[in-house]
């Protein structure tokens, strides 16, 4: 479970660190910058979705099993959510 905490944080300090890139690189394309943003909020619900179904309970009826359930439903919609955008922004 950790392992999986760990790698969101991280994928969550890339995106940070995405959106003060045009700081870093002069010229740089606004669409990449948005591109690279947005693939990395694609890339931590991806894990946040693994990590929860990886990591859920054994007992089929434990309260802490639907939270893991919730965790990877709703990790499962953002994702998709960030997916959406990520062609969008392909297609301008």
């Amino acid at each position: 479970m950790i392992r999986y905490i760990i790698l969101y944080c991280s994928t969550c300090a890339v995106c940070i660190i995405m959106c003060y890139l045009d700081l870093f690189i002069d010229n740089i394309d606004s669409i990449l910058q948005l591109f690279l943003i947005h693939f990395f909020d694609f890339l931590s619900w991806i894990i946040v979705t693994i990590g929860a179904i990886k990591c859920m309970p054994e007992k089929s009826y434990s309260n802490k099993r639907v939270w893991f359930y919730c965790a990877a439903m709703s990790g499962m919609l953002a994702a998709i959510k960030s997916f959406v955008k990520l062609i969008e922004i392909l297609d301008t």
